[in-house]
């Protein structure tokens, strides 16, 4: 069985602190930065099935994200959900941040977006901009796409980052 006691663990919060500093601890120790923590602790831990790590990994999530987008495109026939889809808020800033960070690998700035990541995104037909997707939509879904463009424009209007 695994410990996965959260940080705000609202039943014991003193518990919930103490496995966060042990989780901090350890982060520290695996980057090679001093630490508190010793190796028996670390035993004695995992003995006891301690979960170093409660958050998926971070290309487990970005998949799950493409699920769900794969799954938006077969209900709605396309991939252009809005920045604040009530049905999923998550799966909306998702795709919003696919296209910053896709906007910011072409100019050559640090991003989260690889090639395998943006080939797999066209592979389902991925608007990397809303207003690109416009001509090739029909009369039903260019509502939704002027008010995504609308968001987007806004955004980068305001320096916003989701």
């Amino acid at each position: 069985s695994n410990i996965l006691v959260p940080a705000r663990y609202s039943v014991n919060p003193k518990l919930g602190r103490w496995v966060m500093t042990q989780r901090r601890q350890f982060t520290l120790m695996v980057q090679g930065y001093s630490s508190a923590l010793t190796i028996e602790r670390i035993q004695r831990l995992e003995s006891i099935g301690f979960t170093w790590s409660i958050r998926p990994e971070p290309k487990s999530s970005w998949n799950i994200k493409f699920n769900e987008l794969k799954a938006y495109k077969e209900a709605f026939g396309n991939c252009m959900v809005p920045q604040r889809y009530q049905a999923n808020p998550s799966l909306g800033t998702w795709v919003h941040t696919q296209r910053r960070q896709y906007k910011l690998m072409k100019e050559g700035k640090k991003s989260s977006m690889t090639q395998e990541k943006a080939k797999a995104l066209d592979s389902i037909g991925f608007y990397w901009a809303a207003k690109n997707a416009l001509a090739n939509t029909n009369p039903a879904s260019a509502r939704a796409l002027l008010l995504l463009s609308k968001e987007e424009e806004n955004d980068s209007n305001s320096g916003s980052t989701a």
